[in-house]
């Protein structure tokens, strides 16, 4: 109860301490700018804020008061900004950096001086003793798995100590023996799914002196043995009976465990680095990899995949066209106050009931609004059915507001789960209270829960309630050379992306499975910002296309020294096509489609990457991001063995030659600064973040580095730690001089047995690198053909453009053919005209591009949908195309029919591209036709115009009818009052391009008109 008023007084004190401090503060920066509502101009503010630095270092004579003062004024300026309007710049928040805790403290080094006497005290009797009592053997145990295993975290000397209780499961991974340790402390991240929970579970890889140990503690009968209950019990059993113990030896569990590396890294060739010591006491969080995982580094088959369209992965959100589905150009305080009516009472005495609330949020038309707000308005609706309305009253007033005005203007379905975890948390930080922050943190848990299952929004990794009692998430995963080569080879098996765009997809993922490139920082990447040089440095920063994840994300690095030889074929042949194509160095690197100015959909990469690994593995917990963790951890293993891949080469490929120039460009030559350069690499500001979330591979460093001790064993000490039996020691004995710990493993592993891990996928043979570069039918994009024509028609020789471009020139030959019979087609009439070009284009090659970012993603969905459909309904696209071509002319938009089953069959070819809802139909001549009831049928469904009047005199005609493709933004053009209809050409030069790309000359050219059967199949 004492120490219960002392420390609240102690608190009342600081609090009281603060408040003094900030209305000093506020006092001096009332004395500069007595009004705020007036705001300063920006000279004006420089010159008092000097001053006021100078009255605050007067008048506070600690640093910590005065770094108080100064962060709360500059809290108060970013209030003035934000309320009164102030156009200044503001002044950063002051941060002091603490120095960095020091393991090897003299308090430290004075008790491991103490521990080492008496450890080695102790290991010098088992040359005489025997260990033949389970106390004797436990303090055994727990001294071995400290120095000669590695493990000083208290937490896993705590949880070995529990394991000791039971039967020892022991398992196998590269021929080292480990056991699994689950740990349960909230000052760690859990690693594993186990069920439906997460859990933090450590693999600990064993020394052959420990497992001796083993194997002698499964002989002796515990059944009188008394485990330790405790921390303070499990350090008595430990100390017991060992002599030399002083008043520097350690005193407490923690300490001793600290202490006993100290022992470790003085083993005869342990080489332990100060990263991996700093790992093992547990002053650095590291996580290892589940056990499903880790078995694909030693076994590495890959099961068959049926994934063979990219697209099947798209976001389920369908964004909104700005013609054809108005999308509100209203602010978001629109939707407050139509929620604001919706939940608010028709009297002040008589409740909002259940159903009247649903029936208003149901009005509300979602179809027109932005994802945003439509996400928002559904959940709400969702939440009425089981909330009272007053409680939907209170989730408006806490949430609608924040939520519009953080998402206005974000395309949700380009987030990931840090930026949608960045975006949360920038919410919950400008709420005052705990109280208010946990209100509002859980609401938008719910909401985006809502649209994780409504739309497939990506789940968030870690939970963001304030002061939650969760632990937060590492996704411990790794991506094995087999499995990403075999990732690659069923890019290539992808029926709905042409040749360009398979490279594009490959080259994405090889960059960021080599350099460990975000998925933002990979979408955002200009040609400017790769290097046009042998190592190919890439820059990491901000553009027009996003911005960096932190500022430590700036940040240079190599890619072609990272590649191995295929990956470098398959990127240099992107980047040079990229290149060859680009009118400036700021296009983007990676685009899918006709719209070379939109970065790829991040959504859909992630999507598709995901359900490729997991399909592949039988992991479920690999997604995109662990390419980037695979990078991470393979540097690592790098950065602390040399030539790895004769020991691990499905996780690091590279040979020496290769391995030692990547080294040199990422670490240097400095050994000890290297986890910094990594880490710098990584765009972090310090290792430890690398440790924390990316390095799954620290415990079998540790492992492995302990293996290659270099410890004489003798045979006393052989037979008192039950390495070996003594005719096993005398055989061993007789090929060796001296025999160190790891000579007994195999002795060792054929007694315990420990488990093998296996990965339980179908078996499959190795990935040649072959099935990955190789291309059966090679299939070009529409951009391509049109800057190859481009080139031509600007007098660049078609050899040239073939070597540039690395195509076949009997290629670009029928495509020289094909666009100029097309450009020749003219109109049947007396007075006949060019039909695709007007007389300012007579001489082009090619039609004019599209203009409009919504026609450029209108032609890439209409070219995916071809692709897909193509050999189902060849005859009548090769037909619809065909038509189109001959039945257009440069005076009028749209196509020309002049019967009305060719126009149902028109649209019926192309229906499962175009909906009838994008068609408008302008009739010409059916008022006194016979076959009027033919034609109204056959656009039935579809907005009409009335062109020419039929005339009842006269010759009486059949009538046409010319059927149009609405502009994406008719409605904005109309609304303006100029045109009464605007027409798209979009379909028309889709046709166009594909009549070039897809004709074989040798059936057109030299005819008078292109016959249905023409075309071969589209290689767009």
């Amino acid at each position: 109860m004492t120490n219960n008023i002392g420390a609240d007084h102690r608190h009342k004190e600081r609090i009281r301490q603060i408040e003094k401090i900030k209305t000093l503060a506020r006092r001096i920066f009332t004395k500069e700018f007595p009004n705020p509502d007036i705001a300063p101009s920006n000279t004006l503010f420089l010159k008092k804020w000097a001053s006021i630095t100078t009255a605050l270092e007067k008048s506070f004579g600690s640093i910590r008061d005065y770094k108080l003062a100064f962060n709360h004024l500059v809290h108060l300026i970013e209030k003035h900004r934000k309320i009164n309007g102030w156009k200044i710049s503001s002044p950063t928040y002051l941060f002091m950096q603490k120095a960095e805790k020091q393991l090897r403290t003299r308090e430290w080094l004075q008790q491991a001086w103490a521990f080492q006497y008496v450890y080695q005290s102790w290991f010098n009797t088992l040359n005489k003793s025997h260990l033949d009592t389970p106390e004797k053997c436990y303090q055994a145990l727990m001294l071995s798995f400290m120095c000669q295993s590695g493990h000083c975290n208290i937490h896993l000397l705590e949880a070995f100590s529990i394991l000791l209780v039971e039967p020892i499961k022991l398992h196998q991974c590269t021929e080292r023996p480990f056991i699994t340790l689950t740990v349960d402390d909230k000052g760690v991240n859990t690693n594993v799914h186990d069920h439906n929970a997460t859990i933090t579970q450590y693999i600990c890889y064993l020394s052959p002196l420990t497992l001796g140990l083993i194997r002698l503690w499964a002989k002796l009968d515990h059944s009188k043995w008394k485990p330790p209950a405790d921390r303070q019990q499990t350090y008595q059993a430990i100390i017991t009976n060992l002599s030399g113990i002083c008043d520097k030896f350690p005193n407490t569990l923690k300490k001793l465990a600290s202490c006993a590396i100290s022992v470790t890294e003085q083993l005869p060739n342990a080489n332990l680095s100060q990263a991996l010591i700093e790992y093992s006491i547990g002053n650095i969080k590291s996580y290892s990899l589940p056990q499903s995982n880790l078995a694909r580094v030693e076994f590495t088959p890959v099961s068959n995949c049926a994934i063979t369209r990219f697209y099947d992965f798209k976001s389920l959100i369908v964004p909104t066209s700005s013609t054809y589905k108005t999308v509100s150009t209203s602010p978001p305080s629109d939707l407050l106050s139509i929620l604001a009516d919706a939940i608010k009472r028709e009297s002040p005495k008589i409740k909002l009931s259940p159903d009247k609330l649903r029936e208003r949020l149901s009005n509300i038309d979602t179809t027109t609004r932005p994802f945003n707000q439509q996400l928002l308005i559904e959940w709400l609706l969702i939440k009425s059915y089981t909330c009272k309305a007053s409680t939907i009253a209170t989730y408006h007033s806490s949430l609608t507001r924040r939520w519009l005005f953080a998402t206005e203007g974000k395309s949700l379905t380009n987030m990931d789960a840090d930026d949608f975890e960045s975006l949360y948390q920038s919410l919950i930080d400008d709420v005052a209270t705990l109280k208010a922050k946990t209100y509002l943190s859980a609401r938008l848990t719910q909401l985006h829960g809502f649209g994780v299952n409504r739309y497939d929004l990506p789940p968030l990794l870690n939970p963001i309630e304030p002061a939650s009692d969760e632990r937060k998430h590492t996704r411990s995963g790794f991506i094995d050379e087999t499995l990403f080569a075999a990732l690659l080879r069923q890019i290539n098996q992808l029926r709905d992306l042409n040749h360009e765009e398979k490279n594009a997809l490959m080259t994405l993922l090889i960059i960021g499975y080599r350099c460990g490139l975000r998925l933002g920082e990979l979408t955002k990447l200009r040609l400017c910002d790769i290097e046009n040089s042998g190592i190919g440095w890439i820059e990491v920063r901000n553009n027009t296309f996003g911005d960096n994840k932190t500022a430590s994300a700036l940040r240079k690095v190599p890619l072609f020294p990272m590649l191995l030889e295929h990956e470098s074929e398959i990127v240099n042949q992107h980047l040079m096509l990229k290149r060859a194509k680009a009118s400036r160095k700021t296009n983007l690197v990676f685009t899918l489609g006709q719209d070379s100015y939109l970065p790829i959909d991040k959504f859909l990469i992630s999507n598709f990457t995901k359900h490729v690994l997991r399909e592949l593995s039988g992991l479920s917990h690999l997604v995109f991001h662990h390419l980037r963790h695979s990078c991470l951890s393979r540097l690592q293993i790098m950065a602390e063995i040399d030539h790895a891949q004769n020991i691990i080469p499905n996780v690091v490929p590279y040979s020496l030659m290769h391995e030692s120039k990547i080294s040199h460009l990422i670490f240097g030559k400095s050994l000890r600064n290297r986890y910094y350069a990594l880490a710098a690499f990584a765009g972090h500001s310090s290792p430890e973040t690398c440790f924390n979330n990316y390095f799954h591979f620290s415990d079998w460093l540790i492992g492995w580095k302990l293996s290659m001790i270099t410890l004489p064993v003798s045979k006393q000490l052989a037979m008192s730690m039950n390495l070996c039996s003594r005719r096993h020691f005398l055989n061993l004995k007789a090929q060796n001089t001296v025999l160190f710990p790891d000579d007994f493993r195999p002795y060792l592993t054929a007694k315990l047995k420990p488990i093998a891990l296996i990965n339980s996928n179908q078996s499959h043979d190795r990935v040649d690198t072959a099935d990955i570069t190789s291309v059966q039918d090679k299939k070009y994009s529409l951009e391509l053909c049109y800057t190859v024509l481009d080139h031509i028609h600007n007098g660049l020789d078609i050899q040239e453009i073939a070597f540039k471009f690395r195509l076949d020139s009997s290629l670009i030959d029928r495509w020289v053919a094909n666009a100029t019979y097309i450009r020749q087609l003219h109109t049947q009439n007396t007075h006949s005209q060019p039909r695709r070009f007007s007389p300012a284009r007579q001489n082009k090659l090619l039609p004019g591009m599209l203009q409009s970012s919504e026609e450029r993603k209108m032609a890439s969905k209409w070219v995916i949908s071809f692709r897909q459909h193509y050999k189902e309904q060849r005859d009548e696209i090769n037909w619809a195309i065909l038509y189109a071509l001959n039945h257009t002319n440069i005076n009028q938009s749209g196509i020309n029919f002049n019967q009305p089953d060719e126009l149902t069959r028109f649209i019926s070819a192309v229906e499962f591209v175009i909906s009838k809802s994008y068609w408008r139909v302008v009739a010409h001549n059916i008022e006194q036709s016979p076959i009027r009831r033919q034609w109204k049928d056959a656009y039935s469904g579809i907005s009409s115009h009335r062109g020419k009047k039929g005339s009842s005199f006269g010759r009486i005609g059949q009538g046409t009818v010319r059927l149009e493709l609405r502009h994406p933004h008719e409605k904005k053009i109309r609304s303006q009052g100029k045109l009464k209809k605007f027409s798209s050409h979009a379909l028309i030069y889709l046709f166009h391009m594909m009549g070039i790309m897809m004709f074989n000359p040798k059936k057109v050219l030299g005819k008078n008109k292109i016959k249905a059967d023409s075309p071969k199949a589209p290689k767009n």
